[in-house]
């Protein structure tokens, strides 16, 4: 009995001293070796082990000898994020190269928790990256070995509501670098050309809160590409009546208070997008453009009463600038008649001393 109770202190004494097993979360690369030459191309998969862990963020990118390694893709159309914040574009990936470091980001909205016991597919890649070994190598020391490095800087959070960054392990790439080609990479690209079908329909939503664009208006709307990914979005503004890439038609109020409006045109758009057009008078059309060109157009028209609301907040805010326009004015032309007044009598005045000498 005694020897029961001791056993029994024991484990409560392991549960309260002994802090809760952690799972950290396992970032890493796959193929995690290879060997490749000079004028080779191949795929690198970025991939995720979370292990009891369910997770909504990632924050990652990798970093290579950019004067051995080039990115020539990165591909997200199998990657287990939905909502990109940073999926790079063929401008980010010349930054890239220039730089040596390629970065992503993105969010998986009701969370990741790993894959599904008997999966046989690979549902935990974050990003696939097509890198190529220039055919001729500049400088005169030849590496034997490279590494492709995960980001020290990478983040994870867990899906808790409570933003909690998770513990990760970081595996890197070692490539063995050889002196002739292996041939290898021949059909990198083969999803991306093939692709012909359009990106996954979308919805855009409209928001507006004071600690974003001091209290402007924005959209937000993102979508997926399973084939060959998204590669940007553009972003159309158009009232009744203007037409694209054509100087709009300004109204009387406009002229009067000097406002213009730009030239409605495709413009390349970020996630959030703050609209041109804060009266919010314009149709809005979204198109998401996949690596391989395909386009899929969302049109949004805002809400009748929020337009409206906003059209009792210009005129109410019409009407404040024009008392206080109206109030200048009066005031300047009462500057003007005092002024006329006060020179004239002291000019009258002088004369009536000159007259009494």
């Amino acid at each position: 009995m005694l020897k029961l109770f001791q056993k029994t202190i024991f484990l409560i004494i392991l549960v309260l001293l002994f802090p809760k097993l952690s799972y950290a979360s396992t970032l890493y690369m796959d193929p995690a070796t290879a060997s490749y030459g000079p004028g080779d191309v191949f795929l690198v998969d970025l991939k995720i082990n979370t292990e009891k862990n369910c997770i909504n963020t990632i924050e990652t990118g990798l970093n290579f000898p950019k004067d051995y390694l080039q990115v020539l893709e990165f591909i997200s159309g199998d990657s287990l994020i939905n909502i990109w914040l940073k999926n790079p574009s063929k401008d980010d990936i010349i930054k890239a190269n220039k730089e040596g470091v390629l970065k992503f980001s993105g969010g998986i909205p009701g969370g990741y928790c790993g894959r599904i016991p008997g999966d046989p597919g690979d549902s935990n890649i974050i990003g696939r990256v097509a890198f190529s070994i220039p055919g001729m190598i500049v400088g005169d020391k030849k590496e034997d070995n490279l590494s492709i490095n995960i980001l020290k800087s990478s983040k994870v959070l867990l899906n808790d509501g409570l933003g909690t960054e998770d513990k990760l392990d970081l595996k890197d790439l070692k490539i063995e670098f050889l002196s002739k080609k292996t041939g290898e990479g021949k059909d990198w690209n083969k999803n991306i050309v093939n692709d012909d079908i359009l990106p996954e329909p979308f919805v855009v939503e409209l928001y507006s809160n004071k600690e974003m664009y001091q209290g402007g208006y924005y959209i937000i709307f993102s979508t997926t590409d399973k084939q060959s990914g998204i590669d940007h979005y553009e972003v159309l503004e158009l009232r009744e009546g203007d037409k694209i890439g054509e100087k709009p038609k300004i109204n009387l109020k406009d002229k009067l208070f000097g406002i213009g409006r730009p030239i409605p045109q495709w413009k390349k758009a970020d996630i959030p997008y703050l609209l041109l057009d804060q009266e919010l008078q314009s149709i809005i059309k979204v198109k998401a453009i996949d690596r391989n060109g395909n386009e899929r157009i969302v049109e949004f028209i805002p809400p009748k009463n929020i337009r409206e609301k906003v059209q009792e907040n210009i005129k109410s805010n019409l009407i404040k600038n024009s008392l206080i326009i109206f109030i200048i004015v009066l005031l300047f032309l009462s500057f003007i008649i005092l002024s006329i007044i006060y020179f004239k009598r002291k000019k009258n005045n002088i004369l009536n001393n000159k007259e009494g000498d």
